[in-house]
């Protein structure tokens, strides 16, 4: 009697039905769907997209310290740790008193780069005969700045 009742006053919408119906199945095969492309698709074009907004840091403070030897009498480093991911901007020599900003930690791995690279006068490189590179890596993709020693000039 009272299953009656129940079902009188629950609105016809409402009411248990046995399984489900096409239009719902396809509706929530399309929704799971969507969901698994953008969490699979989604992760991997993350990695390019860090690497490059890590890689354009590097060289703006590479640029920026190049322009700053160029500009005056003094040396400009930066020196790079591997260990860490990391890298330092200093003038004249690497002390902690001569930071001129602080410590850079990459979200990217430093693959290899040299320990420091020195512009000096005209934003040449000081002490180096041979082009310097620096490797960025994020999962596969892989960045590679290059600094050629008789100019200063800044490839990426």
């Amino acid at each position: 009697m009272r299953e009656k009742l129940l079902f009188k006053i629950i609105p016809p919408f409402l009411r248990r039905r046995e399984g489900f119906t096409l239009i719902e199945s396809i509706i929530v095969a399309v929704i799971v769907t969507f969901i698994s492309g953008y969490l699979i698709l989604g992760f991997n074009f993350i990695s390019p997209k860090e690497l490059d907004k890590e890689k354009e840091k590097l060289v703006g403070d590479l640029l920026w310290i190049r322009e700053l030897a160029n500009c005056g009498i003094n040396n400009y480093i930066i020196s790079f740790d591997t260990v860490n991911n990391r890298y330092s901007l200093y003038k004249n020599s690497i002390n902690p008193n001569n930071l001129i900003a602080p410590p850079y930690s990459l979200k990217v791995n430093l693959v290899s780069a040299p320990p420091q690279i020195t512009f000096g006068i005209h934003g040449k490189l000081q002490g180096i005969n041979t082009a310097q590179t620096i490797q960025l890596r994020k999962g596969s993709h892989t960045e590679t700045i290059t600094i050629y020693p008789n100019t200063g000039a800044i490839e990426w």
